[in-house]
């Protein structure tokens, strides 16, 4: 979301840039901190130097994952209460929409934070299920694709004769 927010923000202003650098510009704001070359975090030092707001927009992103990254669970809470003290008051109307409905979300992303919670081991079956469904090029019955994803998810292996 928090990514979201800040392409709003970065197209906003981006408007008059050839497309080569808006693409490297936009790379160098999804990225995370950690991951770029140092020539890549000083090209994104000049952009967020350039574009005030980009820059503001940036480091409340980077502030949210910051959450997930380096928050310890029992400190959660007064981190993202800050958090969206910050969002609401950056004067930014992306993130301040964004500080509203994660105020809504308030507590199944507390509750994430503290007890670890996440659904990214069922996103990853349910993508395993419709490349199942697609290499199928759709299935005659319920029951046929249910059974191809039994044998592609449950962990049953195989060995075929032919194989040394």
């Amino acid at each position: 979301w928090a990514g979201e927010a800040l392409e709003r923000i970065f197209r906003s202003h981006a408007l008059n840039r050839e497309a080569k650098q808006f693409r490297k510009d936009r790379y160098l704001l999804r990225a995370a901190g950690e991951n770029l070359s140092p020539e890549e975090s000083t090209e994104l030092g000049r952009l967020r130097r350039t574009h005030e707001q980009i820059g503001r927009g940036y480091e409340l992103k980077e502030g949210l994952r910051g959450l997930f990254r380096d928050v310890e669970p029992d400190q959660a809470k007064t981190y993202l209460d800050g958090w969206i003290s910050e969002a609401s008051d950056s004067q930014l109307p992306a993130f301040t929409q964004l500080a509203r409905r994660i105020t809504k979300h308030y507590d199944g992303i507390l509750n994430a934070v503290e007890l670890g919670l996440s659904n990214s081991r069922l996103e990853g079956i349910n993508g395993k299920i419709r490349l199942i469904n697609a290499r199928g090029y759709g299935h005659h019955s319920a029951e046929s694709l249910a059974s191809m994803i039994h044998l592609n998810l449950g962990g049953i292996r195989l060995e075929l004769p032919t194989a040394t």
